[in-house]
């Protein structure tokens, strides 16, 4: 079955192969084919070869970053395991116990506190330096130096 086409727009392969003819001075050159079109279609955004090679593409340049974010996450588990340790609860008992855990409690508490803040800090810094990045980018695009340094 033929799609978009009846029996009669179909080429023989002898009939492609054929060159064709220069259009003369002041003629439009001639329109390819249906089948050389789709011959010479290039990949489109929904073929499997260019979804894999976006996703490639991401992954390569995402792989840095979850890096880093999983590397935070290892620091801020550390300072959360240090914190709950820092006064040494064996061989305590009664009285000396409560104390110890309610100042490891205290500590925890602050590195909570202080991580929320660090984490604020990043998220304007973060907002600046994307503000920035756009205006600069249009600024590049518009070729105006003065304002893009």
């Amino acid at each position: 079955m033929l799609r978009g086409g009846q029996v009669g727009d179909v080429q023989s392969a002898s009939e492609t192969d054929k060159p064709e003819p220069a259009p003369a001075s002041g003629e439009a050159a001639p329109l390819p084919s249906r089948a050389q079109a789709v011959a010479n279609k290039p990949v489109t955004r929904h073929s499997p070869q260019s979804w894999r090679a976006l996703f490639f593409s991401l992954l390569v340049l995402a792989l840095p970053i979850m890096a880093e974010h999983f590397l935070h996450i290892a620091v801020g588990i550390t300072d959360t395991y240090l914190a709950n340790n820092m006064v040494l609860t064996s061989g305590l008992a009664g009285e000396e116990l409560a104390i110890a855990r309610s100042q490891n409690a205290a500590a925890a508490a602050a590195i909570g506190s202080t991580t929320y803040l660090v984490w604020l800090l990043g998220i304007m810094a973060g907002a600046v330096g994307t503000g920035s990045t756009a205006l600069i980018a249009r600024a590049t695009g518009a070729r105006d130096r003065r304002t893009a340094r």
